[in-house]
């Protein structure tokens, strides 16, 4: 695994040593090691800087005594492997010579890898995790190895997790990154390593969302582990999946009360826990970015496609507004069909449109279309696209005023937000007159772009 990292000098190894006074001398702690001054400025930039001042100097102090081994390879030009295990005395050596540190080594290999400032792209799993223990040895910042192996976690074996450990694991399968083959992969992962490495692997079960494995594991966890072994924080995963609410009062008012908060308590953590986990697993997550080619290819053309036409009908979203103006002519459905159909509510104030996606998306941007109608008519004029995790709070993510493209007949634009919103519903609120100066809501076509769960049939 660490072969992506190793020192050498295959020309200092072709030398015959014998042949060059040994006229300098590294010390290391009580231990020495000479060899040719000439070669003590090779491998040590130090050695090379003082002799320019002073080039009667003759040794080199460079600390403790378990340098010497690899000042012993370095002069011979034997292959230096760098392991885990090794990594901090091989930093310390390096350092004393006054040559690039491991972290300065690791971090020039991940700016040739480097994507974006927040990501880093290695050539595959087994070099990120060889990375990863590098640094965690030397007490460096592994976020960008983290990153990529949680991203790329579904492809991990035994072996490689057994390789990373349990406190290097604990970090990465808590990052928001992290990527499943799904639930029963991560249980059966962490049961396997119990059986098979240690059973200090078990404490990783408090990252497993239970409520999404099967019956079958849920038996092959208690057939396989002791009571004894599950901490609190396990406990409390495994709760997730068995809550239930028992209550014995003999005021059946308050009984219901305390079913109604604690019904509402349960969906807001459903909620939360809903979003906690956008795209865990592999595959269940569409990416539909805005695309300037094709402004009404996204999120509810895709949704209209895999329902064969109308995702309203099929029940993938719902669609509701404040008021309506003609249920039969200006229907709130219209604004999902890019047609001549618009929507358009009653002539009053503060007037809002709302889709229901059901499910977490991470919106990016959205599409508005207009209705036929000539400039100056009842075009959207002045409004806020809103976003919501619940239907009860609403974000502003956008607003627009006095937005002159709109003031056309079947103009239509896009909005790309400034930040991407995690949300499942959206709305199109008016905050002015629209452009005939009434406050008719009306908009013929609204497109979502983002990322969106993929539904299960």
């Amino acid at each position: 695994m660490y072969d992506n990292l190793a020192f050498s000098d295959v020309n200092l190894k072709l030398i015959d040593h014998s042949l060059y006074p040994k006229d300098f001398t590294f010390i290391c702690g009580e231990k020495t090691f000479s060899v040719n001054r000439i070669i003590a400025d090779i491998i040590s930039p130090i050695s090379k800087t003082l002799h320019i001042v002073d080039s009667s100097l003759d040794y080199l102090d460079i600390g403790r005594e378990s340098n010497l081994k690899y000042v012993k390879a370095l002069a011979c030009g034997e292959e230096l492997k760098i392991t885990k295990n090794n990594a901090a005395e091989v930093n310390n050596t390096l350092h004393q010579l006054g040559t690039a540190g491991l972290e300065e080594l690791l971090l020039i290999k991940q700016r040739e890898n480097i994507k974006d400032q927040n990501e880093i792209v290695f050539d595959s799993l087994d070099e990120a995790i060889s990375n990863m223990l590098l640094l965690a040895a030397l007490q460096k910042d592994t976020k960008f190895e983290d990153i990529f192996i949680s991203k790329t976690f579904y492809q991990i074996t035994i072996d490689q997790a057994n390789e990373i450990g349990v406190d290097n694991l604990q970090r990465i399968l808590s990052r928001p990154e992290l990527c499943l083959r799904n639930e029963d992969f991560l249980l059966d992962l962490i049961l396997d390593l119990s059986c098979s490495k240690s059973k200090e692997f078990l404490s990783l079960l408090e990252f497993v969302e239970f409520s999404n494995t099967n019956d079958q594991n849920i038996s092959r966890l208690f057939n396989e582990i002791s009571f004894n072994d599950l901490n609190n924080n396990i406990w409390k995963a495994l709760s997730k999946r068995f809550d239930s609410y028992s209550y014995s009062s003999p005021d059946q008012n308050a009984l219901q009360r305390n079913n109604l908060n604690n019904n509402q308590n349960q969906n807001e953590i459903e909620n939360e826990r809903s979003f906690s986990l956008f795209g865990r697993y592999l595959g269940s997550v569409v990416d539909l970015d805005i695309n300037n080619m094709d402004p009404y290819r996204g999120i509810i053309s895709y949704l209209n496609e895999i329902s064969h036409g109308d995702s309203l009908q099929s029940g993938l979203i719902d669609i509701s507004a404040s008021t309506c103006l003609d249920l039969h002519k200006m229907n709130p459905r219209n604004v999902i069909h890019n047609d001549a159909n618009y929507f358009a509510s009653k002539n009053l104030a503060n007037q809002f449109i709302t889709i229901n996606l059901k499910r977490p998306a991470i919106i990016t941007g959205y599409t508005l279309a207009t209705c036929r109608s000539m400039s100056h008519a009842e075009h959207i004029k002045s409004w806020v696209f809103e976003v919501s995790r619940d239907g009860q709070r609403w974000v502003i993510a956008d607003e627009q005023k006095n937005h002159r493209g709109m003031n056309q007949a079947g103009a239509f634009y896009t909005f790309k937000l400034e930040k991407s919103m995690k949300c499942s519903q959206v709305r199109i609120r008016s905050i002015g007159p629209n452009w005939e100066g009434s406050d008719y809501l009306s908009i013929a076509t609204i497109e979502l772009f983002g990322q969106i769960i993929k539904p299960v049939f």
